[in-house]
């Protein structure tokens, strides 16, 4: 599957068949999910892979989300946010955060093309999760990712016009400039050309 496929058809996936997915292919999913981009190239990430149907169950319990408990792996990703807070000051938090947000997204991505379901869960009760996985106190779970093959035919992304969202060189401007973007010097009416494009996309 290309890249851009996989990005198209990435979708969060709440409903899951009865098939187990190798552990080659988790970790090769993981693999890919830690070339994400890192603050200062600092490992602070870890992951727990849990296959345990009781522990997945209580997991589901604990995020108050019904459909977790049908998923045949959940992938936890954990952080020792000191790491970077002892580099960043406050800033380390948002740098753990945007971190594993870029793992995630990587995780979700290479998942897809392998054609497992993948759902991203961020709200969930930490505390008592750390306690049922052992997670030591100074370690933070930022996300947990559901997976399964999927067993629903996702539904359709919704997302904005791009073009209603991009602005040209400062906030609120809608106005090309050539000079800019010489590629397009010819176009007469470029607005009407990009929302062309844009609706393509």
């Amino acid at each position: 599957m290309e890249l851009k496929d996989a990005i198209r058809n990435r979708r969060s996936i709440r409903k899951y068949l009865d098939e187990d997915i190798s552990y080659e292919d988790i970790l090769e999913i993981l693999s890919l999910g830690i070339l994400a981009p890192i603050a200062g190239n600092i490992s602070h990430y870890y992951f727990i892979i849990v296959k345990d149907p009781e522990k997945i169950s209580k997991i589901s319990e604990l995020a108050g989300q019904d459909f977790i408990k049908d998923a045949n792996t959940l992938i936890v990703i954990i952080s020792d946010d000191n790491k970077l807070k002892s580099l960043y000051g406050g800033k380390g938090q948002i740098y753990a955060i945007q971190d594993t947000a870029a793992i995630a997204e990587n995780i979700l991505l290479s998942a897809t093309d392998k054609n497992i379901g993948t759902c991203w869960i961020g709200s969930f009760d930490e505390e008592n999760i750390k306690n049922l996985l052992e997670i030591p106190k100074d370690k933070n779970i930022h996300i947990i990712i559901s997976m399964g093959y999927p067993n629903e035919k996702p539904k359709e992304s919704i997302r904005p016009n791009l073009y209603d969202i991009i602005f040209f060189e400062k906030w609120g401007n809608k106005v090309y400039k050539p000079q800019f973007y010489p590629l397009f010097k010819n176009i007469k009416n470029i607005t009407d050309y990009f929302k062309r494009v844009f609706e393509k996309i």
